[in-house]
């Protein structure tokens, strides 16, 4: 059984629509009654205006969600004697220290990581740099500040490493055992 649609039928809005009111309209866009499959095509605008009313119940239902928890917490806070006032205080405190603490050594990890090959000594990037200038998480903008840092400050650069593969020792190898070439040198 379909609902009729209130514009035709004359209903002006007294019914709610098909399948009462908080519930979605179908997602093809048709109204299927208990006969299943032969319902009608809705009107697009009907569909527009039920979304736009459940849309504004769930703001209004938000909002009052947090009215409530911040009434509870005001509630909560009331009950509190003043030793728990106390800690719970410097619980909050503490937590704070510790989120300062660690995000500014997980900043200056980031800073030494990116600067570990390209610097002799990645913590002068951390000392020279204003850490909270900019944004670690963004690669490009670090990457950008420790490039600026190496053009003011090119005694910071790492030496470029010389040798290779072809390392190790030059010249003659005795082809003796080692025995025998210190006796020889000892003159023995």
């Amino acid at each position: 059984m379909t609902t009729p649609d209130p514009k035709q039928s004359g209903n002006a809005g007294d019914n709610p629509p098909a399948g009462g009111a908080g519930e979605d309209p179908p997602a093809n866009g048709s109204a299927q009654g208990d006969q299943g499959g032969t319902g009608d095509v809705r009107d697009p605008e009907a569909v527009l205006a039920h979304n736009t009313e459940l849309l504004a119940e769930l703001k209004e239902s938000r909002e009052r969600l947090t009215t409530l928890e911040s009434d509870e917490e005001a509630r909560r806070t009331a009950a509190l004697s003043a030793h728990e006032k106390a800690v719970e205080d410097a619980d909050a405190a503490g937590f704070e220290r510790a989120r300062v603490e660690f995000s500014g050594k997980y900043v200056e990890q980031r800073v030494i990581n990116a600067a570990a090959d390209s610097f002799a000594d990645p913590t002068d990037a951390v000392a020279s740099l204003d850490l909270t200038s900019f944004d670690v998480e963004d690669g490009t903008a670090l990457d950008d500040a420790l490039a600026e840092l190496l053009e003011r400050k090119p005694h910071f650069a790492a030496k470029q490493k010389s040798g290779g593969l072809k390392q190790g020792p030059r010249g003659h190898v005795p082809s003796e055992d080692a025995n025998q070439w210190l006796r020889g040198i000892a003159g023995g």
